[in-house]
């Protein structure tokens, strides 16, 4: 049998997006980290959904910005097996 672990990856904005928040919205990738340096090689590969919709472009300017904001984490992921994917509302 064959599992699919899926994990949505979206940024820490406001409920709702009157603005652009001051603060960078994809600080919470920090926490990607921590789960990599808890997990070492146990992690199992995973497919990484990058939200990247309207929501996304108001608030940071680029609909891809999460994965832009920390390319070289997700290409190491890539290179790891894992998989990444867009994750659009």
């Amino acid at each position: 049998m064959k599992v699919l672990i899926g994990c949505d990856v979206e940024p820490a904005n406001p409920e709702v997006l009157g603005r652009r928040p001051e603060r960078d919205a994809w600080l919470v990738l920090r926490k990607v980290d921590e789960l990599l340096d808890a997990a070492g090689a146990s992690l199992p590969v995973m497919t990484w959904l990058i939200q990247s919709d309207a929501s996304v472009g108001f608030a940071t300017g680029d609909f891809a910005s999460g994965y832009l904001s920390r390319q070289g984490l997700w290409e190491d992921l890539r290179r790891k097996g894992h998989e990444l994917g867009w994750h659009m509302h």
